[in-house]
Formats: structure tokens, C-alpha cells, sequence
């Protein structure tokens, strides 16, 4: 008969135990890959851009121009950064100006608040950051005025 000797025996145990071993380790590392994976596609920002011809255009008001707008959502949250420069040959001190963003019947949706407090020099650029809690998403206007 073809038996296995005790020697014979340990080494297929051990062959057997190093395969056993191998594929655990293989197991376990997928299982974490996965993990990880899950955990960045989970993670990952719900984040919109408004990028409607009329909000992102550029506008002139009382010898100010609002451009390079930008508006972005994420998750449900609007932040509007737009640049003002002065275009008179005067320095102005400029306290802030409103911004109304508007739907697409005209009617409100928010007013926001661009904060200067200082002078803006003649020629001037000053980049102005304003954000709410309002979902802008579907704002389709915008309108800027002048606080002095």
C-alpha cells in the first residue's frame, strides 16, 4: 500500500498550511481595498458649478466691474467669489454691495452680502468671497449694488 511516511505527512501539512495562509492574506487584502475604495467614493463632495451665462457675465455698476464670477454648490451649500475693480481715476472707499440672485421667474432667491470696508484704489482689483446656505443651483440672475 501507498502510505505516507510521517516526514511525507509534515510537508504536505505544511504545503497545505502555506496555501491555506496565502489565500487568507489575499482575502484580507482585497477586503481592505475594497474598504478603502468605498470609503473615497463616499467621501467624495457632491460639488456644482452655476455656470449661467447671466450669473457669471460681467457687470458694471457705478464705476465698478464685477467679473470673473465663479459659483459653486456643495452640498446645498452656495460660495460666489467674483472680482471688483475699481474703473474710475478716484480711490472709493467701498463698504460692500448686495448681491441678488435671482430664479428663472425673476423672483429672489437670496441676497447676499460682498464685504470690502476699505479703499479700493483707482484701477484696483479686490477678489470677494460671499456664501450661503441657499442652494443656487438653478439661479439663473444676479444683480449688484453699491453700499458706500
Amino acid at each position: 500500500m501507498n502510505r505516507l511516511t510521517n516526514k511525507q505527512k509534515k510537508k504536505l501539512m505544511m504545503v497545505l498550511g502555506g496555501i491555506l495562509v496565502f489565500i487568507l492574506v489575499f482575502l484580507l487584502a482585497f477586503a481592505l481595498f475594497s474598504k478603502d475604495k468605498n470609503k473615497k467614493e463616499e467621501s467624495t463632495p457632491d460639488i456644482t458649478a452655476n455656470t449661467n451665462e447671466d450669473i457669471v457675465k460681467d457687470y458694471e455698476v457705478d464705476g465698478f466691474r464685477f467679473s470673473r464670477t465663479a459659483l459653486v454648490i456643495e452640498y446645498g451649500q452656495s460660495k460666489l467669489t467674483t472680482e471688483v475693480k475699481n474703473l474710475t481715476d478716484k480711490d472709493i472707499e467701498l463698504k460692500s454691495f448686495n448681491i441678488v440672485l435671482k430664479d428663472k421667474n425673476g423672483n429672489e432667491m437670496v441676497t447676499l452680502l460682498g464685504y470690502v470696508g476699505e479703499v479700493i484704489k483707482a484701477g484696483e482689483t479686490k477678489s470677494i468671497i460671499s456664501q450661503t446656505d441657499v442652494d443656487l443651483t438653478n439661479a439663473t440672475g444676479i444683480e449688484y449694488s453699491i453700499n458706500y
